[in-house]
C-alpha cells in the first residue's frame, strides 16, 4: 500500500495519519479504509492508462456524487493531506450519474507506475 512507513514520499501523510490515530482513535477505521480506497483509485487510473498513448493518459479520477458521509470524510482527509486534489469540475453522465473530478498527487502516480509508456526501451 502507498501509506507504508518505509515510503519517504508519504512521510507527511504518515505523520498526520499516525497523529490522528493516537489523538482520535475513532479515525483509525477511516485511515485504514482510506488506504484501501486510495490504492483502488490509483489502480483504476493505471488500468485506464494501460493501452493509451502518453498524451491520452489520465492523472484524474471521477468519483460519483453525492458521496455517503463516511466516504466524504475519507475524501476530505485525502484533500487535507494533499494526495487528492479537486479539479472543481463535475461531469454529468446521464443515467450513470454525476461525477466530481479529482487529480491524484503525481508522486503517488509515479510511485505506482501509473503513467505507462507504450514505447519499448529500444525506441528511445
Amino acid at each position: 500500500m502507498i501509506f507504508r512507513r518505509g515510503n519517504p514520499l508519504w512521510l507527511p501523510l504518515t505523520k498526520v495519519a499516525l497523529s490522528l490515530r493516537v489523538q482520535l482513535p475513532i479515525y483509525e477505521k477511516f485511515i485504514l479504509t482510506g488506504e484501501q480506497l486510495f490504492d483502488t483509485l490509483i489502480n483504476k487510473v493505471k488500468e485506464y492508462n494501460r493501452n493509451k498513448d502518453i498524451g491520452s493518459q489520465s492523472v484524474s479520477i471521477g468519483i460519483k456524487q453525492p458521496l455517503p458521509t463516511k466516504l466524504s470524510k475519507v475524501i476530505g482527509f485525502f484533500q487535507y493531506v494533499g494526495i487528492l486534489l479537486p479539479k472543481g469540475k463535475r461531469i454529468n453522465r446521464g443515467r450513470a450519474g454525476t461525477f466530481e473530478l479529482y487529480t491524484i498527487h503525481y508522486a503517488a502516480l509515479i510511485l505506482k507506475n501509473v503513467l505507462i509508456s507504450k514505447k519499448k526501451r529500444t525506441d528511445y
